[in-house]
């Protein structure tokens, strides 16, 4: 019986500790919760704070030049891609200039930026990080750095193979997959072709360049088709450029890529006989 009453005993006297530790583990707990939820709202507001202050007018036009530093720093780099600057090199780039419409203090500037990517040993990183100090991590800004690079490289109608690895050197830098820029160039590629062969009489090779743009294999789907296109005028949008803060000079070459995706689509769709 004695026995039977000590573990009885026992038994209860662990239920009471029990009951005592959780008494005074919860209002640890409690404040330990509380804690983490108020670390947590304080990040989100420095993170928004963060993102107003960007978003201001001064900062504002600060991403746009940093955009334009970086784009003609990376440009400096690509021309020097064969050791040494060219003059087609430099004339291109003048015209380049003009296409962004770059006058007085901006186009001197350019120049600059354009000698200093130029130079042997250039960090692309520490480009490439002052970049996204103002951009951050979204997608749009630093794929539209790589188009216009894309743009400058075709411009001739001919991919210099050592343009084009440092083409990926710099998008490595910015983050972004080589697949991504692999699919970038061949629209953008496709795009010149099925500008150059609107009129010509070639329908064939029209609508095969207008497949090429969309990224789509000839004889893909409605709904393969209609997938692509959205997703092109998605990550294309120039509202979208302009939202995230890219130079007004830069957002017409989005126009003119989004009129080529638009052509491109209606050329498909016609070609089917499918209605838009």
């Amino acid at each position: 019986m004695r026995e039977a009453a000590t573990d009885y005993n026992f038994a209860e006297f662990w239920i009471v500790m029990n009951k005592l530790l959780l008494i005074f583990t919860f209002p640890m707990a409690l404040v330990a919760g509380i804690f983490g939820l108020t670390l947590g709202i304080f990040f989100v507001i420095l993170k928004l704070l963060k993102r107003l202050t960007t978003r201001g007018p001064e900062n504002l036009l600060n991403a746009k030049a940093q955009f334009l530093e970086t784009l003609f720093t990376f440009l400096g780099f690509i021309s020097r891609a064969d050791g040494r600057v060219s003059e087609y090199d430099i004339a291109r780039t003048e015209h380049l200039f003009r296409q962004l419409r770059l006058k007085g203090e901006s186009r001197e500037k350019a120049k600059r930026d354009f000698k200093r990517g130029a130079m042997p040993g250039l960090d692309l990183s520490e480009t490439a990080a002052a970049f996204a100090g103002f951009y951050g991590v979204s997608e749009a800004p630093a794929r539209m750095i790589i188009i216009v690079l894309i743009s400058f490289i075709i411009g001739n109608g001919r991919l210099d193979e050592a343009e084009e690895k440092s083409l990926f050197e710099i998008a490595e830098s910015l983050h972004m997959s080589r697949s991504e820029v692999e699919g970038l160039l061949r629209s953008s590629t496709a795009g010149a072709a099925f500008k150059n062969s609107q009129g010509s009489g070639n329908v064939k090779d029209h609508a095969k360049a207008a497949y090429q743009v969309l990224g789509v294999k000839p004889g893909a789907s409605r709904a393969e088709v209609k997938k692509a296109y959205k997703r092109l005028v998605s990550a294309n949008h120039p509202d979208k450029m302009i939202a995230q803060g890219m130079p007004e000079q830069v957002i017409s070459q989005a126009n003119g890529r989004m009129q080529a995706i638009i052509a491109a689509y209606e050329n498909v769709c016609t070609g089917n006989a499918w209605a838009k």
